[in-house]
């Protein structure tokens, strides 16, 4: 089973809803504050969530628009530990907003046409127990068993997709 207990991830990921208090004093708005809601929308459904988690906390006004992006609410609302997961395990700068909306909309692996009960926390995508491009295509291992194993330098790996290993079944 490669499942983290919600108690874990509420533990170590408490989502704020907006009660946080931004990093910054605000002054004047800024150049992102002054576009409009529907294209300032558009453009945090591509952010990654990482990007998309900071730029809530850079002022309330631009919190309250992230809040309020339909996708973001309906995630939060009914799936909050997908969010945790991602963020607890430090690949929420790999997934989008909008990819991880539709890979929660859908009820099928996005490698074949059976049911996918899973999301994939590394990658975003919903996955199948047993469809053969889910399985042997990614798997942990350390960062020196990587460097070790395919020979590189501990530098090539900055690249390669990543996550923290979190207590838990995996």
């Amino acid at each position: 089973d490669y499942v983290l207990s919600n108690q874990q991830l509420e533990r170590r990921c408490p989502l704020d809803f907006g009660h946080r208090k931004p990093l910054s004093i605000e002054s004047s708005p800024s150049p992102l504050e002054r576009l409009p809601a529907e294209i300032a929308f558009d453009i945090f459904s591509t952010l990654d969530i990482q990007s998309l988690f900071s730029l809530r906390r850079a002022s309330k006004t631009l919190m309250a628009w992230v809040n309020s992006i339909p996708e973001y609410r309906r995630i939060i609302k009914h799936v909050p530990s997908t969010i945790r997961a991602i963020l607890s395990l430090e690949t929420a700068s790999y997934i989008t907003l909008h990819q991880l909306y539709r890979s929660l909309q859908s009820r099928t692996c996005n490698s074949c046409s059976l049911p996918g009960p899973y999301i994939c926390v590394l990658t975003g995508e919903r996955l199948c127990p047993c469809c053969p491009s889910s399985r042997g295509k990614r798997f942990p291992m350390l960062m020196e068993e990587a460097c070790e194993r395919y020979g590189l330098d501990p530098e090539q790996l900055n690249d390669v997709k990543h996550f923290r290993a979190r207590p838990g079944t995996y």
